[in-house]
């Protein structure tokens, strides 16, 4: 299929979009602030330990992220937005996989990866299929790069920084655990803020151009 025809009202104001992702940028920020002050207390060991346990406040708080990002990508239309909803719906399962466990299976949550990547499989390479046509566009719209950003921090920073044997040797002893989930957690929870960002920037960029983005029959 040709380009995508993109119409004369899009992209939006330049300013606005660059205090957008200044915000962002200052939420990451702050995140990795306040996830760096509970990490190091100087005195409390127990303390960090707490922050970064399983279960804990900041997984908790990656989910928020993760559904919030899931609702604002159920509102979209298109075979895009069930790509992406199965995509956020696999990571979510992910990291939910302690409450799977106890509420269904043990390894529930890798199950319900498994069914959410084949679905996404089956909605990329579908025949015949808008899919192709949006993914086009959608590299072309500022939604791109936060969500390509955060996904890059999530499944090669995250998954490949955050291996236990890569800590041991070089954290203090007894301390690689801390370590590695403060590395680990960080970087998700980032990633995570910046997929959700990704995810406004789609909404904001079908509402400016729904010819281009649902239709696809939108032009100057």
């Amino acid at each position: 299929m040709s380009g995508i025809p993109i119409p004369c009202s899009y992209p939006p104001r330049p300013w606005l979009l660059i205090a957008r992702f200044g915000l962002l940028a200052a939420a990451s920020f702050g995140l990795l602030a306040l996830h760096l002050a509970r990490s190091t207390p100087p005195t409390d060991e127990a303390a960090a330990r707490a922050w970064l346990a399983g279960g804990a406040v900041i997984e908790w708080l990656q989910v928020g992220l993760l559904v919030a990002a899931l609702l604002i990508v159920w509102a979209g239309r298109g075979p895009l937005r069930a790509f992406l909803a199965l995509a956020l719906l696999a990571t979510l399962a992910r990291e939910l996989d302690a409450l799977l466990g106890d509420l269904l299976w043990k390894d529930a949550h890798r199950a319900v990866m498994v069914v959410a990547a084949v679905a996404a499989a089956w909605v990329a390479l579908r025949p015949q299929h808008r899919f192709h046509a949006q993914i086009e566009t959608f590299v072309r719209t500022p939604a791109f790069w936060p969500m390509a950003l955060g996904t890059l921090l999530v499944v090669c920073c995250a998954l490949l920084l955050g291996q236990n044997a890569m800590w041991l040797e070089a954290s203090a002893p007894g301390l690689d655990r801390i370590t590695k989930r403060f590395v680990e957690e960080g970087l998700e929870a980032t990633g995570y803020l910046w997929i959700l960002h990704g995810t406004w920037e789609w909404q904001l960029a079908g509402r400016r151009a729904p010819a281009v983005l649902r239709q696809h029959d939108g032009e100057c």
